[in-house]
């Protein structure tokens, strides 16, 4: 249960020099370092890679690239691997491109904040957003929403 002085864990993931996005802390299961990706012929941008991982194909999203529409550098970089239950109750796992390593906050009700105009296109996939200790907005991902939802540029 959170407390107003302790609150609740959370992963902050950089996802582009300016955005950053969080999970709970049980929903990142696993950080990929230089992973091998497999094309997708004809995937959108955003999301044409797969990654394998513990015996799974795991689809790697490029949130940057489905926010801006902008092609993304080719770069191996970092895949944070992310957990979420599908309708039937089993455990999925799906991808997102990081610039850089997630980092552990912790996250209280008081931080709470409403997610600025420029960032609306994340509203489609956030179930809450909070200023960080930083004082940046972060937008707090839905991840089942993210991978099981039909989003488009």
């Amino acid at each position: 249960m959170e407390t107003e002085t302790n609150g609740v864990a959370a992963w902050l993931m950089q996802i582009d020099r300016l955005t950053n996005l969080a999970v709970g802390q049980y929903e990142l299961v696993h950080i990929v370092d230089q992973p091998e990706y497999t094309p997708i012929p004809q995937a959108p941008e955003y999301c044409k890679h797969v990654i394998i991982w513990n015996d799974n194909i795991v689809p790697v999203m490029n949130i940057s690239s489905w926010v801006t529409g902008e092609v993304q550098p080719e770069d191996s970089g970092i895949v944070a691997i992310l957990v979420y239950k599908s309708p039937q109750e089993e455990f999925l796992y799906g991808g997102i491109k990081l610039s850089n390593t997630p980092v552990l906050e912790r996250v209280n009700n008081n931080q709470q904040c409403a997610l600025p105009e420029s960032l609306a296109k994340l509203k489609l996939i956030s179930i809450s957003c909070f200023k960080s200790s930083d004082g940046d907005v972060v937008p707090i991902l839905d991840v089942t929403g993210l991978f099981s939802k039909k989003i488009s540029a």
